[in-house]
């Protein structure tokens, strides 16, 4: 999605609070007290890294009257993946909190990016559901706790299609040629094209690879597009009628337009969850510390979730969801669709730059075609 400037950001969450004062959730966020910070002193900021719509901005102006600390809120400009070395170098300012998803922690750590959580000052963790904790990427969860959680489907526009969809293959139909837009992020789009061919998302196979290299290639006029997380965006303007997107950013798109539709297809899909991190360089660990405690409060998850329509790894947060979401299969699904999600493994440092070599052939491809 589009980058917005950090004035016209606040602007637009203040006027974002004043139409929706409950965000259209059934949580309801816990009041502000006056702010404890004394008047003369300097005033306590809070910087944030994370991906562009994805927090509700009533939390952001609630944790900031409630403690006293103002929010910089910075997005991503493109793909998370890009912005990897802008926290390892620091170049474009610090943070004190980054947003990331799963499989990219193990980069971070292994680079020395992060700082260990003092959980002391995190009580919260004990709403956190089991299954999000003590993960490969992050064993003990020394750096890192669960933010949201989703999974990847095709999202289309049944009017342009002319027919429910159910399958990867769906989106290198003859009949959508120039219509499609795939993901930006090599793990992603690799991971459906490897699923639709019957291999593991998390294969180190380089012949398996290659295969689903080729086929990129070979299906470079079917592909408009690789979207920068803005698919949802492409499909409601009419610009594709098939993208790669994730369940969140679907659904919160359905009401605007009757004919989209989102499905994960039946080879099985890629499962997403984002986590919350303390870069090592944090100008101000105790102030991420304690946002990251507050996200966590039942109800302030709740309108977390409701807001973005992903779900929630609070199981504290689960009675405060909105009923309609809790039994949407589509965000928490049954246990036949759980068994075929796949985590995006990482891989290690040698086969990713085999898969950045491979990606860089097929975005070559991809532009003889522009």
């Amino acid at each position: 999605m589009k980058h917005i400037p950090h004035t016209l950001q606040h602007m637009l969450w203040l006027i974002a609070i004043a139409l929706l004062p409950a965000c259209g959730s059934t949580a309801q966020l816990p009041p502000s007290p006056e702010p404890t910070t004394p008047a003369a002193a300097q005033p306590t900021t809070l910087s944030i890294y994370n991906y562009d719509n994805y927090i509700n901005p009533a939390i952001l102006e609630n944790f900031s009257q409630q403690f006293g600390i103002e929010v910089i809120y910075n997005v991503y400009k493109s793909s998370v993946d890009e912005a990897i070395p802008e926290v390892i170098t620091g170049e474009v300012g610090q943070y004190d909190l980054i947003v990331v998803s799963d499989y990219i922690i193990a980069t971070l750590r292994r680079n020395k990016m992060l700082s260990p959580l003092n959980k002391q000052t995190i009580p919260n963790i004990a709403n956190l559901d089991p299954l999000f904790l003590n993960t490969i990427y992050d064993p003990g969860n020394r750096y890192c706790l669960p933010y949201q959680w989703g999974m990847l489907g095709i999202g289309y526009n049944i009017a342009q299609t002319g027919r429910e969809l159910n399958s990867w293959a769906d989106l290198f139909d003859p009949a959508f040629a120039g219509r499609v837009a795939l993901y930006a992020e090599p793990r992603i789009t690799f991971g459906v094209v490897l699923l639709m061919l019957g291999y593991s998302p998390n294969t180190t196979d380089q012949g398996q690879f290659n295969q689903a290299k080729e086929w990129l290639i070979q299906h470079a006029d079917q592909i408009a597009i690789y979207s920068t997380d803005d698919g949802q965006d492409l499909l409601l303007a009419g610009e594709v009628d098939l993208v790669i997107e994730w369940n969140g950013d679907m659904l919160q798109l359905l009401e605007e337009n009757p004919d989209l539709r989102f499905v994960a297809p039946r080879e099985g899909t890629l499962l997403i969850t984002d986590y919350m991190c303390i870069p090592h360089n944090a100008p101000d660990q105790p102030a991420a510390e304690k946002f990251i405690n507050y996200l966590l409060e039942p109800e302030v998850g709740a309108a977390l979730s409701n807001y973005l329509r992903y779900a929630t790894p609070n199981q504290a947060s689960l009675p405060f969801v909105n009923e309609a979401d809790r039994n949407n299969p589509a965000i928490y699904p049954p246990a036949e669709i759980r068994a075929k999600l796949f985590s995006i493994a990482d891989l290690g440092q040698t086969f990713n730059a085999f898969i950045e070599a491979a990606w860089a052939e097929v975005m070559a491809a991809h532009q003889t075609q522009e």
